[in-house]
Order: structure tokens, then C-alpha cells, then sequence
């Protein structure tokens, strides 16, 4: 323990504890985290890491379907981030109501597309390179989603681009699947095979399996 920890340090190592956590639980154990974090948080009166914890609200959310809530803090999260200038909150806010968007049941019938292009504008010239990837990827999904192949095979590649400029392993595994997948369907196996062979050898030892299954499911 730390005797001069603030309430603001204290909230902040339990927000630290859900987000590396909460996937592990049970979705309504998370949830009653996250409720008595929420108010752990206000107490601390930090509006910074207000910001963040809404992050991982919006995050929970869109991983547990729950997608009109999930609009909700977005917009409270895109708020947040544009009233204290953190631009990568904002973007990463944007960046989920094109996810939101894509599945067809958010609160907006706008093109997804028009939310992946906001994102970008937030960033401005912040470097930002793995909100960056992000976007590249979930724009990718949302227009592979739609059958528009070749736009999503341009951001997958995107995606992998700033993905090998980090040296994230991961990234660069998820947008070679994706793009796989975008090959295959537009009729061209022979250049899908070598993005899935990359895919399971930078798996391969690392991956808690679920990406390594989709990399055998193109593969068998």
C-alpha cells in the first residue's frame, strides 16, 4: 500500500484492475464493477480519468451487445474527450459508433463510414498510431461487413501498415486475417494464403487461441 495515495490514485488502480479483468467475468459482475467505479471516480472529482473510465464502459458494452447503451456512452465518452482535448478519447469514441453503426442497431441510420471519418479528423496531427490502427481495422469490418471488398482490403492493409510500425504482433495477425478473408472472397485464395501463414506464426505462442482459430478455419 501507498499512505499518500489520493482518491484519485486509488480509483485509478481499480480502473486499472477492470480493464485487465473484465473480459474474464462474468458479464454482471463486471457491470456492478464498473457502477461502483463509477462512483468511486466522481468522488475522486478527476475528469481525466472520468474520461478514461467511460472508455471502458463503452468498451464492456459493445463486447456484451448491449449496443444502445453502448451509443450512449460514446457520445458521452466523445464528449468527454472533445471538452478536455483528449483527442484520442474523442477519436476512439467515434471510432465505436462506426462500430455501433455497422451492426445495423445503433440509435443513427448514418453510414458508418461518415463516424470512421470523424475519428480520423479528431486525431488531427497527433500521431496516435494505435487509434489509428484501430480505425483502419474497424472500418475495414464494417465495410467487409457491406461486400465492399475492395475498400476494405485498402484498410486492412492500412491497418497492417501501422500495425509492422509498432511492432504489434497482434494488429498486424488481425488485419492479415481480415484481409485474407476479403481475399478469398473476391476470388484470389493465392494471395490470401500468405497473410494467413503470417497471421499463425506471429500467433503462434502468444495468442490466447481465439484469432488462431480463425486462421484455421481458412486453412483447413
Amino acid at each position: 500500500r501507498w499512505p499518500q495515495a489520493t482518491p484519485a490514485h486509488r480509483a485509478w488502480l481499480e480502473l486499472v484492475r477492470l480493464q485487465t479483468s473484465w473480459s474474464l467475468e462474468e458479464p454482471r459482475r463486471a457491470r456492478e464493477r464498473m457502477v461502483q467505479l463509477q462512483r468511486q471516480v466522481a468522488a475522486a472529482g478527476d475528469d481525466v480519468l472520468e474520461c478514461e473510465r467511460q472508455e471502458i464502459d463503452l468498451a464492456m458494452l459493445i463486447d456484451v451487445g448491449s449496443l444502445d447503451e453502448a451509443w450512449l456512452a460514446a457520445e458521452a465518452a466523445e464528449r468527454c474527450g472533445r471538452a478536455l482535448g483528449l483527442r484520442s478519447t474523442e477519436a476512439t469514441a467515434l471510432l465505436s459508433m462506426g462500430t455501433i453503426a455497422a451492426r445495423g442497431r445503433s440509435r443513427t441510420q448514418a453510414d458508418a463510414d461518415v463516424h470512421f471519418e470523424r475519428a480520423l479528423r479528431a486525431l488531427g496531427d497527433e500521431p496516435a498510431r494505435m487509434v489509428r490502427s484501430i480505425v483502419f481495422w474497424e472500418r475495414a469490418n464494417a465495410l467487409r461487413a457491406a461486400r465492399r471488398w475492395d475498400a476494405a482490403a485498402r484498410q486492412f492493409e492500412a491497418a497492417r501498415e501501422l500495425s509492422q510500425a509498432l511492432d504489434d504482433a497482434a494488429g498486424i495477425a488481425a488485419a492479415n486475417i481480415g484481409e485474407a478473408d476479403v481475399r478469398i472472397q473476391l476470388g484470389d485464395p493465392a494471395r490470401a494464403l500468405p497473410l494467413l501463414t503470417q497471421a499463425r506464426s506471429q500467433l503462434e505462442g502468444s495468442d490466447d487461441g481465439y484469432r488462431m482459430l480463425s486462421v484455421a478455419e481458412y486453412t483447413i
